[in-house]
């Protein structure tokens, strides 16, 4: 990479966040909560932690130097990013927008950080950007094929534009790479109930709470396919499971009209 690209990316990234924080003062997010009349399919998208790389030593002192100040503007935009995110999902958020500055300049950096690719990804899917996460996942699997989690969230994003098939498949290679993410188990269930394979998603369901017993959403949608299939004694003894394990949706459910018929059952 060049000084005057360096100087480049730098400037540039440094504009757009001038430009984002102005906004922050004027910007009022609050979090959306959307009432469910009854238990709903959950899909989990598994976070993948950004690992720590030493910089080159290598590549001469001003490289070093340029390194060192990227490294520190990156965790400043992603710290930056969390703190004003502060747990909302607003897809206009401007910390997702900071997320994505500080993963672009890290790609900058290095363009074979499958991470960054798969971080910016999770940050463009937030923004409601649906293709731009894919090309990232895509990247970072092309770059890293062995990031279990990066074939989860794509196929949590093929699951919401309606490729069910391609979301299945990605699911499965997850599975393939991780045998013990839950996560992914979970969601080929959700994707197997919408192709109308019930027996096939309690039986991904069942595996997702084997790996973790404390997984709330897989009781909900293993509950969901319960129900379908007429086995609706089952069916509430996994909702009240997920109730147990703090899945406020169906507390609500449970003391609704519609949840009468389970809450009283023994």
């Amino acid at each position: 990479m060049s000084k005057d690209l360096e100087d480049d990316d730098l400037g540039k990234v440094s504009r757009d966040a001038d430009e984002l924080l102005k906004k922050l003062d004027a910007l009022k997010g609050e979090s959306r909560r959307v009432e469910q009349p009854q238990p709903a399919k959950q899909i989990s998208r598994k976070e993948h932690k950004r690992e720590s790389k030493k910089s080159s030593t290598n590549n001469g002192e001003s490289n070093s130097r340029f390194q060192r100040g990227a490294f520190f503007a990156i965790m400043f935009f992603i710290i930056l990013a969390a703190v004003v995110n502060g747990g909302r999902n607003d897809r206009y958020n401007v910390g997702g927008k900071l997320a994505i500055a500080g993963h672009h300049l890290a790609i900058a950096i290095n363009p074979q950080d499958a991470i960054a690719y798969f971080n910016r990804g999770n940050a463009k899917y937030d923004l409601g950007d649906k293709k731009g996460a894919i090309a990232d996942y895509n990247q970072a699997i092309a770059i890293n094929p062995q990031i279990s989690e990066a074939y989860n969230n794509r196929g949590n994003v093929k699951t919401v534009l309606g490729d069910k098939q391609g979301a299945i498949a990605d699911y499965t290679k997850a599975i393939a790479i991780n045998p013990q993410n839950a996560d992914a188990y979970n969601n080929r269930g959700s994707a197997k109930t919408d192709l109308g394979d019930k027996q096939g998603a309690v039986a991904d369901y069942n595996q997702a709470i084997a790996i973790n017993p404390q997984n709330a959403d897989a009781y909900n949608n293993r509950g969901n396919s319960k129900y379908d299939l007429g086995d609706t004694q089952g069916a509430c003894a996994d909702y009240k499971k997920a109730i147990a394990l703090g899945l406020q949706s169906n507390t609500q459910w449970l003391q609704s009209d519609g949840g009468a018929w389970c809450r009283n059952l023994p």
